[in-house]
């Protein structure tokens, strides 16, 4: 339910942050900003802030964007003006590189069913895309959307690697990427 409008139905988004025995609760983003488009929101490993996919209309921007909001909501940050947000994203601590995944519908993806592993180097605003996987099993199979496979990617603890999930001869897998030659 809306709370402005109780006969309004539908998608209602917001991101709250408290502490752990609930104090301190705050509005971190809000419906309006929210509702334009975004998602995903994790945690920045500073504790601090949240990353996630978010559409700034309010800023001149129609793009689905990577940001980083502070937890009070008093400032969102576009991470990079040059690449579009997409699926699910993590971030070193120093902020310099972000990995994401995408959707099997997003622009980036490829037709055959396959999707980018992107690494994103945001101190130098370029992008490489460490591989490509196979996720739709719903497009191959045609039996059930629950067969979707987002690959989720998470930095190991030293962020020197990137697990993710993957679709390989038709069953899903846990890969593993080793970036320390790259980053």
């Amino acid at each position: 339910l809306f709370p402005d409008d109780p006969n309004k139905r539908g998608r209602n988004p917001i991101l709250l942050t408290l502490n752990a025995d609930g104090s301190d609760m705050r509005v971190t983003v809000t419906r309006e900003y929210w509702g334009y488009g975004g998602n995903h929101p994790n945690w920045h490993p500073d504790g601090e802030h949240i990353i996630m996919n978010m559409t700034p209309v309010w800023m001149g921007d129609a793009n689905r964007r990577f940001v980083k909001v502070h937890h009070s909501g008093d400032h969102i940050e576009i991470l990079t003006e040059k690449y579009l947000g997409s699926g699910h994203m993590r971030i070193t601590p120093d902020s310099r590189y972000l990995i994401a995944d995408c959707y099997a519908r997003e622009p980036m993806t490829y037709p055959n069913g396959e999707v980018p592993i992107r690494l994103l180097d945001l101190e130098a605003d370029h992008e490489v895309e460490v591989c490509q996987i196979f996720v739709d099993l719903y497009e191959y199979t045609r039996v059930n959307a629950v067969l979707r496979v987002d690959p989720h990617p998470e930095w190991s603890r030293d962020f020197k690697k990137v697990c993710f999930n993957g679709v390989i001869n038709r069953r899903r897998q846990v890969l593993i990427a080793d970036l320390s030659e790259v980053l």
